[in-house]
């Protein structure tokens, strides 16, 4: 299995996590990718992490099976918009308040991790709906992109499952998520 991390960096406990994540696939033999756009470069020397697992986006999304968001619902919404079309799960691990949007909590890791690694999971599709404006300014909604003018910004709408039971992935933004 192989897993991209796409941390938040501004967070101030995001090393100590990706440590901690980075040590635990290791120890589950999962093979570990990072972006090459982190604010900290060193980041693959301080994980162990090949410097070859060290890719630009979008190049990066073609290797891994799995991405790990590492932040709030701001950080995984910002993956899910560039991974939407790969078709890659996106397990959100949230270093936020809330975290509506990440599943797993830092205290969780070690077992989360087990049980993707071991396909302990099912994909749930779900739906997303673009805005965009036309030229007699209607707001209208679309399924796929087309030749309009889109918002500055694309929403979606989602319903997220809270389970307890067996690892659920839901798909959000036409990309997946990881949820329990």
């Amino acid at each position: 299995m192989r897993i991209g991390f796409f941390p938040n960096m501004g967070k101030s406990t995001i090393m100590a996590v990706l440590k901690m994540a980075a040590h635990i696939c290791r120890e589950e033999q999962i093979e570990v990718y990072l972006p090459d756009d982190l604010e900290r470069p060193d980041t693959y020397k301080v994980l162990q992490i090949p410097k070859e697992n060290v890719l630009p986006r979008p190049e990066i999304f073609k290797h891994i099976d799995v991405a790990f968001s590492f932040g709030g619902d701001g950080t995984i919404i910002h993956l899910a918009r560039q991974i939407f079309s790969y078709n890659i799960p996106v397990c959100g691990i949230n270093l936020g308040e809330l975290g509506f949007l990440n599943q797993i909590e830092v205290h969780q890791l070690q077992s989360h991790i087990k049980r993707i690694a071991q396909g302990d999971y099912t994909i749930e599709k779900r739906g997303h709906l673009h805005a965009y404006i036309d030229r007699s300014t209607l707001l209208r909604t679309t399924k796929k992109r087309s030749r309009h003018r889109w918002m500055s910004a694309p929403f979606s709408i989602c319903a997220l499952c809270m389970l307890h039971a067996k690892t659920r992935i839901a798909l959000v933004l036409s990309a997946l998520l990881v949820a329990f």
